[in-house]
């Protein structure tokens, strides 16, 4: 509220009944004009307010505090914007107060009406039906619904307990004050709710002061708020006053403090303050009275006390619950099945409960909701109810790698599994089994770089479309990476992806193919590891070649521009089982059929050979083993050609000539033992036999054996070249001219390594280092081969030309019985496999 000069101010009767009051108990106490000093005034009448209460009740002064509008839980000066509504209604506030239920003396006019929070009453006779107005006590908004009924008696219609048991009064410690008189007053204060019913309600004294209501049509929607004082006395806080808010009123009585809005002690007046601060002080008066008086009588229970001291309500004793027990549980499981892993839970958690479980009933009735949870898929991924069954739980988290592996496959099915049953001890034997060579395979990863590149080799060969639906096995013979590829070579890890069925039905089958497949990859890795070796031990330090499975090839780590092997570089053979699954590759997938009589091939846009597995007999035997070392040459011979030109395979084109494939045959003349240890002694059987057989052939039909002159067969770079001319110049079949040419390139090359204790090999290393340092393009190998040999003439070629056709004849002459050991079976490894 604002402002008002006091000659302005208007009259308020409260205040001229307080000057009359003052004027009859102390008579010399000064003028209480407008004019006269506040903080004087106040103090004036906080003193006859609290002589004229004693005279009243008899007894000494009764210690009061400021009131709660002015005051915060923590004792320092409020200054919410609600306590501008109430400083107003202080007065009004007062006169509706309550009194004990049976009270006497109570205006018939009253219509009083309790909060519904606090139990506060207030008199709403003035109050126009539906009316807002706000307590004081608590700060409910209340709505009038009294106006224009009956007078309600004080106190009726109360629920048991809201009565106040006398000698409830509290100190701030809660307990009932010693040898105090209860204080008169006008009404007592609202009961607070739960009270502990019991007691009888103290009389009043008197009748209490009742004043004019404010409210009813036109007034502001804030009603009569009442601002009860604080029990038992608190102590009010220090704190300086600060903002023109009213300070705390010392305990124990003495000079009340201005009332807010007041300026503090020393600061500059307000006038036309002394109404409202003097209705303050009857207010604070009143309520303190009412309150002590109401605390007549003995103590109640200190518990009690406590929670009504604090506004509590008195919480109630739980019944005791009766124990659960294994039968209740049971009956409830059989009328109410869970349908929710949580209903199944809180069964579990029942039995768990118990003592020891429920015993072994309990154990078994267990081990039932944990079978029907499982079936039933509440608890099928409950790990307590699978382990009670007797399940086994299997996960293994698999790193990033590449997982074209049967056996990391076989992981990633048992890992979607999970649980094993007790019937499923071999399924998840097998899948421990998987398990333990992942985690081997992830080890070489991280420690064999050759190993690695073999892996990155691998998961390459998956994104080939032409290779990638095929179902193959991989074995490592560093450097060579040999892929077999077969319809029906499943392994025992590929059996867990199919149904139990379809497993039983192929675990047969593939008892019987399982040996022979995994035997071709080993022996297939010895033949090509023996050969890698062999041609080192002939050409690495001559020819400066490195180790194609070291670090970077072998060689350093060259510039960006050149691309570098960091984990070696890996050979790649592919292995088909059978010639039926190799037609069907070249005719229907590649779509390049290949001729009947090709049985293998090297080609370098791959940098791969390409074979398949002969048939199971004696001849074969020693051609499959022959056309393996055959091609791993040609592979060979390419890839040291492209680390000596600092891995640039754009600037090789590989050749069908001469030296390439008399160096095959001439490194594929070999034996093998039933251990697969291989003995390299240059003479080819399979090749001299065929030449045997040609010449007895043209013999008989009265034409000598042709032989290529040596300055010709060097010139031919592709086999069309070569069938031309020789069927051009000896009317020869290209069948035919194919065979001399290989016959003959073999014995050439076998001249040139051991014609007379090695004539010529000095000189054929010089022409092989050249040859594989050439870049395509650069020059031909007829030159290469005239400057290491110095033959720059036709007629240089006569003496080597004729040495050469003498050594040739020998060859085919001589006897091969000792160089044709029948090679063992594919399954036939002695005693040591």
């Amino acid at each position: 509220m604002s402002d008002s000069s006091p000659s302005s101010a208007p009259q308020d009767p409260l205040d001229a009944a307080l000057r009359e009051n003052l004027r009859a108990h102390e008579p010399a106490a000064g003028d209480l004009g407008p004019g006269a000093d506040l903080v004087e005034r106040l103090k004036l009448r906080a003193t006859a307010a609290r002589k004229a209460a004693a005279e009243a009740a008899g007894g000494p002064d009764a210690c009061y505090n400021q009131p709660a509008s002015a005051q915060s839980p923590g004792g320092r000066a409020r200054s919410s914007s609600a306590d501008a509504g109430s400083r107003s209604n202080h007065r009004d506030a007062a006169a509706g107060l309550s009194r004990s239920a049976g009270e006497q003396g109570v205006d018939p006019s009253m219509k009083l009406q309790a909060c519904h929070k606090c139990g506060a009453q207030f008199d709403v006779s003035s109050f126009a039906q539906g009316q807002q107005f706000t307590c004081g006590s608590c700060g409910a908004v209340l709505v009038a619904h009294q106006a224009g009924g009956p007078a309600r008696t004080p106190g009726a219609g109360r629920a048991p307990g809201g009565g106040r048991t006398p000698g409830q009064g509290r100190t701030p410690q809660g307990r009932a004050p010693q040898g105090r008189k209860p204080q008169g007053g006008g009404g007592r204060a609202p009961a607070a709710p739960g009270r502990k019913p019991g007691g009888r309600a103290p009389k009043a004294p008197g009748g209490g002061r009742r004043t004019a209501v404010r409210g009813g049509p036109g007034a502001p929607s804030r009603g009569p708020q009442y601002q009860p004082v604080q029990r038992g006395g608190a102590q009010q806080s220090k704190a300086p006053s600060r903002g023109g808010r009213a300070p705390a009123a010392p305990r124990g009585g003495g000079r009340a403090a201005p009332g807010r809005g007041a300026p503090a002690r020393g600061g500059p007046k307000k006038p036309n303050m002394l109404p409202i601060v003097g209705g303050i002080a009857l207010v604070l008066i009143i309520v303190v009275v009412v309150v002590m008086g109401g605390d007549k009588g003995g103590d109640t229970d200190p518990q009690a006390n406590n929670q009504q001291a604090n506004n509590q309500p008195v919480k109630p004793v739980q019944p005791e619950v009766p124990a659960d027990t294994l039968a209740a549980i049971q009956k409830d499981y059989r009328n109410d099945e869970p349908a929710t892993e949580k209903e199944f839970r809180a069964i579990i958690n029942r039995v768990k409960a118990l003592a020891d479980g429920g015993g072994e009933t309990g154990k078994t009735f267990l081990d039932k909701v944990f079978k029907d949870g499982v079936e039933g898929g509440q608890l099928i991924n409950n790990e307590e109810a699978r382990t009670a069954l007797g399940y086994k739980k299997f996960y293994y988290a698999i790193p990033e790698i590449y997982r074209g592996y049967p056996f990391i496959k076989a992981v990633e099915t048992a890992n979607r599994k999970t649980w094993y049953g007790p019937d499923e001890n071999d399924e998840y034997e097998l899948a421990l089994i998987a398990k333990q060579r992942t985690e081997e395979h992830v080890a070489k990863l991280e420690s064999d770089h050759s190993y690695r590149a073999g892996d990155q080799i691998r998961a390459n060969v998956k994104n080939l479309p032409v290779l990638r639906d095929y179902n193959f096995e991989t074995y490592w013979a560093k450097p060579f990476l040999i892929c077999y590829a077969s319809n029906d070579n499943l392994s025992m890890f590929d059996l867990m992806q199919k149904s139990k069925s379809e497993r039983k039905k192929l675990e047969e089958k593939l008892a019987k193919k399982r040996k022979r497949w995994e035997l071709v990859l080993k022996e297939k890795g010895l033949i090509m590891q023996q050969l890698y070796d062999k041609f080192l031990d002939e050409y690495q330090e001559k020819l400066g070649l490195g180790r194609l499975e070291d670090p970077w090839g072998g060689k350093p780590d060259y510039k960006p521009a050149f691309r570098s092997y960091r984990d070696g570089l890996p050979m790649i053979i592919w292995i088909f089982d059978n010639r039926e699954a190799w037609s069907r590759y070249h005719n229907e997938v590649v779509k390049k059929p290949i001729p009947p009589t090709a049985a293998g091939y090297f080609t370098s846009e791959t940098g791969w050979v390409f074979l398949y597995d002969e048939k199971e007999n004696p001849a074969a035997r020693q051609f499959e083993i022959g056309k393996n070392l055959h091609e791993g040459t040609h592979q060979m011979q390419y890839w040291f050609n492209v680390q000596l030109l600092k891995w640039q395979r754009k600037n090789i084109k590989f050749r069908q000539d001469w030296l390439g494939e008399g160096l095959a045959e001439y490194y594929g003349s070999a034996s093998m033992d039933k251990k697969r240890n291989l003995k390299f002694h240059g003479i080819n059987v399979s090749r001299l036999k065929e030449a045997k057989a040609m010449k007895a052939g043209l013999e008989k039909a009265n034409r000598k054996y042709p032989i290529f002159p040596l300055n010709r067969m060097i010139q031919f770079n592709y086999y069309y070249q070569m069938q031309a001319w020789g069927a051009q110049q000896w009317n020869l079949d290209p069948g035919a001219v194919m065979g001399l040419f290989y016959q003959q390139s073999y014995a050439f090359v076998h001249f040139l390594h051991r014609f007379e204790d090695g004539k010529y090999k000095k000189k054929f290393d010089l022409f092989f280092d050249q040859f594989l340092r050439r870049g395509a393009g650069e020059f031909e190998g007829t030159r290469v081969f005239r400057q290491a040999f110095g033959f720059m003439e036709d007629e240089d070629w006569e003496d080597i030309q004729a040495e050469f056709e003498k050594y040739l004849m020998d060859l085919i002459a001589m006897d091969l019985s000792p160089y044709s050991k029948r090679p063992p079976a594919k399954d036939d490894w002695g005693d040591d496999k």
